[in-house]
């Protein structure tokens, strides 16, 4: 082998490389342990009852005040905190540690008006509206379905007419710039929003406690994928991703402020003379009785009667707020008002003498800052927010504020203009929600203040985090969310360290038993294989999860399969009487393009997989893919320097035990004379899928449909029929699906009850919902809070997850495209590789021949098997990975019959295919042997989690191995009937005239 020297060295630097990022957690570990004593020592003190939160709570603390503290030294290169190398590490994903992911959609509804300069054009607002409704069915961005809709209602009406009129985007948009220049200026300002709420996020998460967090951002859809390991309250983390924080000092108007009541008054006999069908016109405004009897405004609100802050104007019952809104922002409610007041809602309702809360949340009107049109103050000028004890003592929690010169300035004059105004009140509003409105006695010039409500610590701690980072540029939808508890984690874990040690034991005892000295050599290739791919997954920051896991037991499985195609053609070599070094360099140069052909095509379903995949299924392909290429370097490039290093010792070195020494020999089967029955076979099966498609259809998972999807354990023997129906009954009719899952008492249930609905309340009231049902069940005396805190000893939610449809639509249009393009994009390059268009053609049907037989199997059985059978992104994820392991067992018969229709000229195409399959039988049982062998023990012991996906692969595999016979073969025969092989013959001569002479001929 030529340039050792280089491979060396390369093979030391990898060493040196990976090694170093292992280095990373003795220092962390140090810190751990430290924490581990400090936690236990906590909770050798705490109650009984509360040792176990005591412990838990110490430990982060202990690690989250070491997080910037310096705690490793390195000569010329620096210092390292505890967080800087937590960050260089191997991360474990929610499905392994536990936590929350989301996805959020960064919503540029409110960011396009904002830049508009808050138009009021008709067409614009139609635009966005419907630019919203599409996209739920669209995978291009807003933006684009914006300008889309804008162009169908405006005829010949430029964009440029409603964003030139933003006195910041007048060097960038005239009223002549075309609709294109427009929409790029635009979709440039959108990302730089998308950009900075990313950027804010990212520092509210810093804040947020969890060690490890995994934040990234994708921007043609404007997703911001989060991933909190550890998280154990869910309801917290989605209050810090989801608040704007957009936080307002606003001027108020009293309720005995002229025409304030008396607007109200007029409001509600407005109201009454709409739904009586009189003219509106014709009530005088200075008429407050005009209409006997009350309207339905003040059927609802209850006006201030005196006794409330003097800053109220009335108040109303929870579900009456949207009511009462819509009502009083009718155009012709809202002229009875002032022109520069706006109502607003107080963030808590009403407490009574004892504290306790009334249910009434009160309505403030809000005064408009002269020339501001807004508030007289925004949180963009508060420098600091710190919680603490409210003054006066006791329990309550206050967030206390300070603002830089300027907000300093603007909080004196408006406070100093309050005082004179009689002790005016100042209402402090967060996220378009008066959290209190005190009455300033005297001016603050000090530029301090405080935002006062009914917050515990943990809340006012979170809201001076929040306050700090500052606003959103844009609002946050949780649009996906994914939460598994520790308990499901810590099984996930055992469960694939265990795949993890069956399949490497099955694998070592397999290739030495078979290959003798060649498989301890392969053994050796696939220590350093996983160490080099451990230590690359570290060095990228990748994000371990299930998916992953499973991607690093395929990658052994592939690095076994290419040393196997090697060694397959050297015991070839070696029955045709070559010397052993001889045969050795002739298996390895015959053999590279097979295996360089299937390690290509793995790569591009991995690349495809990293393209279209989010959060677990990218980590997948990125798995993958780094795997093909260490693959690849230690299959071809060590294990070569090993066998030459043992050969060079003067070593023995065998690649057949003696009882697999004439294994797959003189074989002389006639596969092309069974293809017609082959092709009914498969045919018989996909039709089967067909029949049972229309008849049965697939279980889709969540993924797929929208809703939510919860993996409840029962403390006791429950009946699957039992609670569904009582869920059904819970979920108000709507859809559930209730599935036992392989722990005992431990089921899925998937609902559609309020799937579409958006507001921040909606995951809340269906889990109230499913709590409902469940605690009906087991004898009604469930807390809420037991149930849903992953505890153990109770029944409790072990996993969550929500999709919305929006989500749900993006992935099913996705799912189809990324499956075609990932067959197409192989199919082409197989074409390339081996120009004739009958290999890519038989390759692509043999490809979704095995999708088609897998899909048929999903189909068929399930309901019937006791695990999952769901169709969702796992599952396409596992439909690619058998595509290309297809494709590499299809290569492998490809090559040898490429080879020999060169080799044979004279033969019969039939027969030089039969030849070519016959001559690769070993290598193809076996590769395909050591993946099922991985895949099976995945599926035994993989969990639950994991069980669908290992099956989709087993199956795939095993049609796979199948096609690459029965279809690819003879589905490029059956199109090379009338092909002359001469055109294969090879060229015999090397020399530069012969060769030169040679193409002239052909020419």
């Amino acid at each position: 082998m030529q340039a050792k020297g280089i491979i060396k060295f390369f093979l030391v630097l990898l060493l040196l490389i990976c090694a170093a990022q292992f280095i990373y957690y003795i220092p962390t570990n140090r810190v751990e342990r430290d924490a581990e004593n400090y936690a236990k020592n906590v909770a050798a003190v705490a109650a009984p009852e509360n040792k176990a939160a005591a412990e838990k709570a110490a430990r982060l603390s202990y690690l989250d005040s070491m997080s910037s503290e310096k705690i490793w030294n390195v000569p010329l290169i620096g210092s390292y905190t505890y967080q800087d190398l937590k960050s260089k590490q191997l991360a474990l994903g929610l499905d392994l540690k536990g936590g929350m992911s989301v996805l959020l959609q960064v919503d540029l509804k409110d960011f396009l008006v904002s830049l508009s300069g808050n138009s009021t054009d008709p067409n614009f607002t139609k635009a966005i509206e419907n630019a919203n409704a599409q996209r739920a069915n669209s995978t291009a961005d807003f933006i684009t379905l914006f300008v889309q809709e804008y162009k169908k209602l405006a005829g010949d009406n430029r964009l440029a007419s409603i964003f030139a009129r933003n006195e910041s985007l007048k060097q960038s948009i005239n009223i002549e710039s075309s609709d294109n220049a427009v929409q790029n200026i635009i979709r440039q300002k959108a990302d730089e929003t998308v950009g900075e709420t990313f950027k804010r996020l990212t520092q509210r998460i810093d804040k947020l406690g969890v060690v490890q967090p995994n934040v990234s951002l994708d921007k043609s859809r404007d997703i911001i994928v989060v991933e909190l390991p550890g998280i154990e309250n869910p309801e917290r983390a989605r209050s810090f991703l989801q608040k704007a924080a957009k936080l307002e000092f606003w001027e108020v108007y009293r309720a005995s402020d002229n025409g304030i009541l008396a607007g109200i008054q007029q409001a509600d006999n407005t109201l009454k003379a709409i739904q009586s069908g009189a003219k509106v016109d014709s009530l005088s405004k200075d008429t407050t009785s005009s209409i006997a009897g009350g309207g339905p405004l003040l059927a609802i609100l209850q006006p201030n009667p005196g006794t409330m802050s003097p800053a109220v104007i009335g108040s109303a019952d929870k579900n009456k707020r949207k009511q009462i809104s819509e009502y009083l922002t009718k155009p012709e409610v809202a002229s009875k008002f002032p022109s520069d007041l706006k109502f607003v809602w107080s963030k808590d309702p009403v407490a009574d003498q004892t504290g306790k809360a009334t249910g009434q949340y009160e309505l403030y009107a809000l005064k408009k800052t002269a020339g501001k049109e807004g508030p007289a103050l925004d949180g963009e000028r508060v420098t600091d927010a710190r919680a603490n004890s409210t003054e006066k003592g006791g329990s309550g929690m206050e967030v206390s504020l300070q603002m830089d010169a300027q907000g300093a300035a603007t909080w004196g004059q408006l406070t100093s203009q309050c005082a004179r105004d009689n002790n005016r009140e100042v209402a402090i509003v967060l996220d378009e929600e008066v959290v209190s409105a005190p009455r300033v006695i005297s001016p603050i010039l000090e530029g301090r203040s405080s935002i006062t409500g009914n917050y515990s610590v943990q809340e006012a701690q979170d809201l001076a985090s929040i306050l700090q980072v500052g606003k959103l540029p844009a609002k946050a939808e949780i649009i996906q969310e994914n939460t598994v508890g520790p308990s499901l984690g810590a099984e996930n874990i055992r469960n694939s360290v265990m795949a993890l040690g069956l399949s490497f034991l099955a694998i070592l005892a397999f290739m030495v038993i078979y290959y003798s000295t060649g498989g301890f050599i392969s053994i050796v290739a696939l220590f350093a294989n996983l160490f080099f791919i451990i230590g690359s997954l570290t060095s990228y920051g990748t994000v371990l999860t299930l998916p992953g896991i499973a991607g690093i037991l395929l990658t052994m499985a592939m690095a076994v399969d290419a040393n196997v195609i090697i060694y397959e053609r050297i015991r070839e070599e070696l029955a045709a009487g070559k010397s052993t070094s001889q045969a050795i360099a002739d298996g390895f140069k015959h053999s590279m393009s097979a295996v360089i052909d299937g390690h290509v095509t793995g790569l591009l379903t991995s690349l495809v997989l990293i393209w279209q995949g989010i959060g677990a299924i990218k980590g997948f392909g990125v798995v993958l893919a780094i795997g093909v290429i260490f693959t690849l370097f230690t299959a071809i490039l060590v294990s070569r320097l090993i066998v030459d290093y043992l050969i060079g010792k003067g070593k023995d070195i065998r690649f057949f035990a003696k009882f697999s020494e004439g294994a797959f020999k003189n074989i002389h089967w006639d596969w092309m004379a069974m293809r017609k029955k082959s092709y009914a076979f498969s045919l018989a099966i996909i039709a089967a899928g067909l029949v049972s498609f229309f008849v049965r259809g697939f279980e889709l998972g969540v993924d797929f449909t929208g809703g939510y999807k919860y993996e409840v354990a029962f403390d006791r023997a429950v009946n699957a029929d039992q609670l569904r129906d009582v869920l059904t009954k819970s979920f108000e009719g709507q859809s559930t699906i209730v599935k036992a899952v392989n722990s005992d008492n431990t089921f899925d249930i998937t609902t559609s009850y309020m799937s579409k609905e958006t507001g921040s309340d909606a995951q809340d009231k269906v889990l109230t919902k499913l709590h409902e049902g469940v605690n009906s069940l087991v004898g009604g005396n469930l807390a809420l809070d037991n149930f849903k805190s992953h505890d153990v000893s109770t029944t409790h939610i072990k996993s969550s997850v929500k999709v919305g449809p929006t989500v749900a639509d993006d992935i099913k249009r996705s799912s189809l495209l990324t499956t075609l393009f990932g067959v197409l994009i192989i199919g082409a390059y197989i074409l390339i590789r081996f120009n004739r268009w009958q290999y890519s053609l038989g390759l692509v049907i043999a490809a979704l021949h095995d999708v088609l037989i897998t899909v048929a199997f999903f189909t068929l059985l399930h309901g019937i098997v006791p695990w999952s059978m769901e169709i969702n992104q796992d599952f396409i994820a596992a439909l690619l990975t058998i595509i290309g392991f297809s494709v590499n067992d299809t290569v492998i018969v490809y090559d040898r019959i490429r080879e020999y229709m060169r080799k044979y000229t004279s033969k019969p195409v039939a027969e030089v295919i039969n030849d070519g399959i016959n001559s690769t039988l070993s290598r193809t049982i076996i590769t395909s042997l050591t993946v099922l062998i991985v895949t099976f023990i995945l599926f035994l012991v993989g969990g639950a989690s994991i069980k669908g996906f290992a099956f989709a692969l087993f199956i795939g595999m095993l049609a796979g191995t199948y096609s690459s016979i029965f279809v690819a073969a003879p589905i490029m025969m059956d199109f090379s009937k009338n092909l002359d092989l001469s055109e294969y013959k090879p060229e015999t001569t090397t020399s530069g005239d012969a060769k030169k002479k040679t193409l002239k001929e052909k020419a």
